[in-house]
């Protein structure tokens, strides 16, 4: 049996991706006769040091606070960096915004590159895999997965065509690349827009009025559940991040025969393929932070749904199966083979 202990962020208390995916995995291998498991808070590392030798594996997330006692870790076990946090060390910000490293952010790259070769890393997309695949002993492209028994088509779509953005002002989010999407369009009374996430500014709600015909803020939805009935009512999920790992919302809304419009970004290789007036698609992608493009896109797709029928019916039937391809009984094993493998030296039995 492989002994294997998860260094994480806070499961209590889950703020994203990254904290339902080991829920998800926790979950998925609760009752498994070759696999146990023990999860401790990554600022709880210092003093759980000395009954860390008993594992088989670390695995550990929360890399920021657990820099500091990776050489410890990989003393005892082999330790597994899963990145998903998407471009902790600046890379892609440098290469594709030409925006200038922290002076932190270098102490971080040479500190994991002084170390990469006693570490394993599973990364999401293929620049990360190249990018941290080479400062690794061992570099695993695994992607994320979702739980289509949860996420499924579970209501109609809405009669007016309505699109689901969530709100998220960092830089990493580009939600201001969606307001300035909407200025582009100009007025548009086809269009409606739901909003996810923390409590949107009045002053926010107010600028959106003026170009579509209604918005409808929604909050923070906990439940999964009510989360894939808001996925199956809206017709596409606007996803403007300037830069991702693996987006979960993008499989989620897949997942619910959902369309998405997203930045083409490393990601989008696993999951986007671009509709057409003639053919059927997962969505269409744009060009990362530029607002006339994705204007361009809801407009375009709007048109699909409009005037297309049978292209846009078909989308929502390919962007289920392309989700499915990704379904944790799919993915999981995959995660876990990782960390045998680790385990055992390179070798699964």
């Amino acid at each position: 049996m492989v002994k294997v202990l998860f260094i994480w962020s806070d499961l209590r208390k889950p703020v994203g991706g990254a904290e339902y995916f080991l829920l998800d995995i926790l979950k998925y291998h609760r009752n498994s006769s070759d696999f146990s498991y023990a999860y401790i808070k990554s600022d709880e590392i210092i003093k759980s040091l000395g009954s860390i030798s008993k594992y088989d594996v670390i695995v550990v997330h929360s890399l920021n606070k657990i820099l500091p006692a990776l050489p410890l870790l990989s003393m005892r076990a082999p330790v597994i960096i899963d990145v998903h946090s998407p471009d902790w060390l600046w890379y892609f910000r440098e290469k594709v915004y030409d925006i200038r490293v922290k002076p932190e952010t270098i102490m971080k790259r040479t500190y994991i590159k002084m170390l990469g070769k006693s570490l394993y890393c599973r990364l999401l997309n293929s620049f990360d895999y190249n990018t941290w695949g080479r400062n690794c002993r061992e570099a695993f492209l695994i992607p994320n997965f979702v739980d289509t028994d949860v996420f499924k088509p579970v209501d109609e779509k809405y009669r007016d065509f309505t699109i689901l953005v969530r709100y998220d002002l960092s830089f990493k989010g580009g939600f201001d690349v969606f307001l300035r999407a909407l200025r582009h369009l100009g007025e548009s009374p086809w269009l409606n827009v739901a909003i996810i996430g923390r409590d949107v500014p009045k002053e926010v709600m107010a600028y959106m009025r003026r170009y579509v015909n209604n918005v409808y803020a929604l909050g923070r939805v906990p439940r999964r559940e009510e989360l894939a009935q808001i996925y199956s009512r809206v017709h596409v999920t606007v996803i403007p991040s300037r830069y991702e790992g693996f987006p979960l919302t993008a499989l989620e809304s897949l997942s619910c025969g959902t369309p998405i419009i997203m930045s083409d970004l490393p990601p989008t290789e696993w999951f986007l393929r671009d509709m057409s007036n003639f053919s059927v698609g997962t969505g269409l992608r744009f060009r990362p932070g530029d607002p006339r493009d994705l204007a361009e896109k809801i407009r375009f797709m709007h048109n699909i749904w409009r005037y297309e029928e049978h292209a846009y019916l078909g989308s929502i039937q390919l962007s289920r199966r392309v989700a499915e391809f990704y379904d944790m009984r799919r993915v999981v094993p995959l995660y876990i083979d990782m960390i045998r493998r680790v385990a055992y030296g390179g070798y699964v039995n």
